[in-house]
């Protein structure tokens, strides 16, 4: 893990800081430079993810909400950091809308 940091350090994407409440810990923090990398690489992942769900038949996204919704189930939706199932289910029908 220091090895990985200390490469993100010298490529200008994070930086090290003092931990305010612990001097044995160290806070890593996205630079700018390492946020806009962050935001590339999410908005390629959203766009890739959009074109596979355009590709899919109605049906095949019937089946992948129904799929995520048992996911979120099993993962413990009471779970405050699980994603919201109506949520998922609109993002995926806002991509490609029902037939």
């Amino acid at each position: 893990m220091t090895r990985m940091c200390s490469r993100l350090v010298a490529r200008g994407q994070v930086v090290r800081k003092p931990s305010a409440l612990d001097r044995r810990e160290v806070v890593i923090e996205l630079t700018p430079q390492g946020q806009g990398l962050v935001d590339e690489v999410m908005d390629k992942r959203r766009r890739d993810i959009n074109a596979i769900v355009r590709s899919m038949t109605p049906e095949d996204r019937d089946r992948v909400v129904s799929a995520l919704e048992l996911f979120a189930q099993a993962a413990d939706e009471s779970d405050p950091t699980a994603p919201d199932v109506e949520a998922v289910t609109a993002r995926v029908n806002a991509i490609a809308p029902p037939a």
